[in-house]
């Protein structure tokens, strides 16, 4: 099943949704796809995107297959891990595929992959999160 992006609670009401710039692009049961444009204030020294930025779209992501927070599951995280391929410049627009691994009664396992505009890996996080 598909979800209807428009029909889901306000998404776009969720604070850090709104700093970050994500927009959802779709949504099923079992995933959910994201984009968010890096700006000028996401960068880090070296002038490329800062890393908690990109573990943030991660975390992020993870909560909108439509069996978690679409379908009104009140989840928390419990654990992030991500792994950084390559650096993110200013400007590039970033793609993020969340799908759920396990989910069961109390714990749920979700993988994020985040791309950049050719495709290519720019990181890799799996999240751990439970009802509340």
């Amino acid at each position: 099943m598909v979800f209807d992006i428009d029909k889901i609670k306000d998404y776009q009401k969720i604070s850090f949704v709104r700093v970050l710039g994500i927009q959802i692009m779709e949504i099923s049961e079992d995933e959910a796809c994201g984009k968010m444009k890096v700006k000028k204030n996401m960068k880090n020294y070296m002038s490329y995107l800062h890393g908690g930025v990109i573990a943030s779209f991660i975390d992020t992501i993870a909560f909108f297959p439509g069996k978690l927070l679409p379908s009104g599951r009140k989840i928390t995280t419990t654990s992030l891990e991500v792994k950084y391929i390559r650096p993110v410049t200013i400007g590039e627009v970033l793609t993020a595929k969340a799908k759920i691994l396990h989910l069961g009664k109390k714990i749920g396992i979700i993988e994020v992959t985040v791309t950049n505009p050719e495709e290519k890996l720019v990181a890799k996080g799996t999240v751990s999160v439970i009802n509340i």
